[in-house]
């Protein structure tokens, strides 16, 4: 009888056991799920952070870059009025730079138009890739535009100097 009664405490405390061990894997579970579902929307919070920030430093670039090449245009203007009150001769010392920065000028703003475009499509599947292509783009249009920068003084330049 005392082996009985022994083995019936025993089941009973196993089976309570069980229903703990039960309970807290079931809250561990619900635990994790919450934990996850955390992670999931601080992620997508830094997403939309990041994509926010990208935007903004993109329009920011677009207004900036536009500004630098209507000063550019303007001085490529004046230079074309000036040109065209030059003799013939010194006209032509001057064409094959003053074609190659207006030519250049169309294709910084053909270049810029397109990447901006893309950069509005990229904005559907933005990640940190889309974000370093944009930088490097940046980089290397500034550079672009430095390049002009320099052509274009150096017509003024050459005009002073004549």
């Amino acid at each position: 009888m005392k082996n009985i009664i022994l083995l019936i405490a025993v089941t009973a405390s196993m089976m309570s056991c069980d229903k703990t061990s039960n309970k807290e894997v079931i809250h561990a579970e619900e635990q994790l799920n919450d934990a996850q579902q955390q992670l999931n929307d601080a992620t997508r919070d830094k997403n939309s952070a990041v994509k926010a920030k990208a935007t903004a430093e993109w329009q920011y670039f677009i207004m900036e870059s536009d500004s630098t090449i209507a000063e550019r245009s303007e001085d490529i203007r004046i230079l074309d009025s000036v040109r065209l009150k030059m003799n013939a001769n010194e006209r032509q010392k001057m064409n094959a730079n003053y074609n190659q920065a207006k030519s250049e000028i169309l294709k910084l703003r053909v270049k810029l138009k397109e990447k901006s475009d893309a950069f509005e499509q990229d904005l559907e599947k933005f990640d940190d890739q889309a974000v370093k292509e944009n930088e490097i783009f940046r980089r290397n249009f500034r550079n672009d535009m430095e390049r002009l920068d320099k052509s274009v003084d150096q017509l003024f330049q050459s005009y002073n100097n004549r």
